[in-house]
């Protein structure tokens, strides 16, 4: 099964957000990092062979590059907490992840709002394929928010703290939970009104109300998913 297509374009911002994945050339060997270089270096192979596959093959190395970063992340989070690592590395390290963090965060930001336009103006056929993807860049981007914050607590721990970024992302977040729990009040009025017009219209109308019911349910239920992870 095909990747969606704002998955493979968040990919393209994972690839712009890591230098040595562009240049195609591996980092130096650090033996007080080494697992992190070493997993640095499968990820420029990745990328090597991502440029000369195609179709599915091209889809599963993308998913596989965002698997290792994920690895990577775990790599990090130990690293941190090493005393005997090299900490500039390892904060240059945090850096890159900060630059993904902030492209994907923005590319995710524009893409559900898309979306959500999509989702208001399609046909009955297609709103159940969209709110899969809806969901998807939905889960994303909370996990971009939870990865930018442990971004910042990582250089706090490794004595390179920002307060004024910490202060953004702060109101980021309040803005961000701001937004889900408007947007369940809304979906849950409109739950409300669908189950009214059932009530009452007659059975011709029936399963156009219905749809638009369940489409609203499924919304309602991945903002609630995104609001309980604060």
């Amino acid at each position: 099964m095909r990747s969606p297509y704002w998955l493979s374009l968040l990919f393209i911002v994972l690839l712009q957000a890591f230098p040595s994945f562009a240049a195609d050339k591996p980092f130096p060997d650090t033996p007080v990092v080494n697992p992190i270089t070493a997993l640095n270096n499968e990820l420029v192979d990745i990328n090597k062979r991502f440029k000369a596959s195609s179709g599915d093959d091209k889809e599963a190395l993308q998913l596989q590059l965002f698997q290792k970063n994920s690895q990577l992340r775990e790599l990090l989070a130990a690293a941190v907490r090493d005393d005997k690592q090299d900490k500039a590395f390892i904060v240059k390290q945090v850096q890159i992840q900060q630059s993904y963090n902030k492209q994907a965060n923005a590319f995710l930001d524009i893409r559900i709002k898309t979306l959500s336009d999509d989702l208001n103006n399609a046909k009955d056929e297609e709103k159940f394929a969209l709110l899969k993807e809806y969901k998807g860049a939905q889960s994303h981007l909370d996990e971009m928010f939870q990865e930018r914050w442990q971004n910042l607590l990582w250089l706090q721990a490794l004595g390179k703290p920002d307060e004024k970024a910490v202060q953004v992302a702060k109101e980021d977040i309040s803005h961000r939970i701001e937004l889900l729990a408007a947007s369940m009040e809304y979906l849950n009025q409109q739950i409300d009104a669908d189950n009214s017009q059932l009530n009452v219209s007659p059975e011709s109308e029936k399963a156009t109300i219905q749809l638009s019911l369940i489409v609203h349910q499924r919304r309602l239920a991945i903002a609630t998913d995104s609001f309980v992870t604060w």
